[in-house]
């Protein structure tokens, strides 16, 4: 019987040093693993500022775009006008000239 026994203990402790080696093999893989993580977050978090500064360059060259698309809505605004006030201008000028060629005896003032 001692001899029994002595053979389970010897098995008992082989058993227990596997389950060391895998225990300690186990814990490397998930301390590795946790710096990978890390790594990676560290990096994507570099990435996400990235990106941020991108959205606020984008974000001021938008705002740049909009001033000057004002300022050129008020010169085309200001050209619309000029261009409306020549083509009244040009009518009336037709119009006067047609009256003259049917009304020659129409004296200057009158028109």
């Amino acid at each position: 019987m001692c001899k029994l026994s002595e053979e389970v203990n010897h098995k008992l402790e082989k058993l227990d040093s596997k389950v060391e080696s895998v225990r300690d093999e186990v814990n490397q893989n998930i301390v590795k693993l946790r710096n990978e993580v890390d790594s990676k977050l560290v990096k994507l978090g570099d990435q996400v500022d990235d990106f941020s500064e991108d959205v606020s360059k984008l974000s001021r060259d938008v705002k740049a775009v909009e001033i000057a698309m004002n300022g050129l809505d008020k010169r085309i605004d200001n050209q619309e006008f000029s261009s409306r006030a020549i083509t009244v201008a040009l009518a009336s000028a037709f119009f006067v000239s047609v009256l003259k060629v049917f009304f020659p005896n129409l004296p200057p003032g009158d028109l």
